[in-house]
């Protein structure tokens, strides 16, 4: 899916300059493998979850930036990293995953978590990936975040 995504904005005539890529498990035959792909793998400490911001990709992230996060493990600073980027395009799995248990339903972001999530809300409009009968759990949970429109004078 996020192959696809970067080839479609690629034929909509986007200029992708640079794709990093970062997980905290990644081995050389995976940083090998994704250099073949045209990705970059940003030094990571193993196993560094959770991280306690959105991890050394950060330092890229700007109004160009298109910013998939996907069931990774969130921290507060994660949530506040991803609303303080200004990204104009995220991929996300951070609301729901924070909004409420991921297989109950039942609502457990308190304190700071309740108040960032709010401020992503202010921030970014939410779309949800379209539910699939034939394979629901494919993309469950994950929303494309996109800027809240400002608010045009009459």
């Amino acid at each position: 899916m996020f192959t696809d995504t970067i080839d479609y904005l690629r034929d909509t005539g986007e200029d992708i300059k640079d794709i990093y890529v970062q997980e905290g498990w990644y081995n050389e035959l995976d940083k090998t493998f994704l250099a073949t792909l045209g990705m970059s793998v940003p030094e990571m400490k193993p196993g560094n979850y959770p991280i306690p911001d959105c991890g050394p990709a950060t330092k890229y992230f700007g109004p160009n930036t298109f910013v998939c996060e996907l069931y990774i493990e969130h921290s507060e600073g994660t949530i506040r990293t991803l609303t303080q980027s200004q990204v104009p395009l995220l991929m996300s799995t951070s609301r729901r995953m924070c909004t409420r248990g991921y297989y109950t339903g039942e609502a457990f972001a308190e304190g700071d978590l309740k108040r960032l999530l709010g401020a992503m809300d202010k921030t970014y409009k939410a779309m949800r990936f379209p539910y699939f009968d034939e394979d629901p759990n494919v993309f469950e949970g994950m929303d494309v975040l996109a800027p809240v429109p400002e608010e045009e004078d009459d």
